[in-house]
């Protein structure tokens, strides 16, 4: 897949959505972090980047792991994987109804 991301831009909404479901402001966030608001407010919006520091204690506040800043809305969902087993268990068990009815037909 060739697709230009801006990383920015996906870490800066992945930090906002993080924090908005922690229920927290950018000060709260701030200030459990030992950051500034301007600074929270100026990685959202893509401003300035994050360091490793940064990211860490991103992570430990909202209770995330890091690949959650970096991931993209066009990614499949969490359970698109068990939704593909699923469909798959699905399509073996009339696999193997078919064969059964051919087997017993040609008896």
């Amino acid at each position: 897949m060739k697709q230009n991301y801006d990383i920015r831009q996906i870490v800066a909404d992945n930090l906002r959505k993080l924090r908005t479901k922690n229920n927290l402001s950018q000060l709260e966030l701030a200030t459990r972090t030992g950051l500034t608001q301007t600074f929270v407010n100026n990685i959202e919006n893509r401003k300035k980047w994050v360091s490793e520091r940064t990211l860490a204690l991103f992570c430990r506040e909202l209770d995330a792991y890091p690949f959650q800043f970096f991931l993209s809305d066009d990614i499949p969902g969490p359970d698109s994987g068990y939704l593909a087993i699923q469909e798959t268990d699905k399509i073996m068990l009339a696999i193997q109804d078919l064969i059964a009815t051919y087997n017993k037909n040609k008896l």
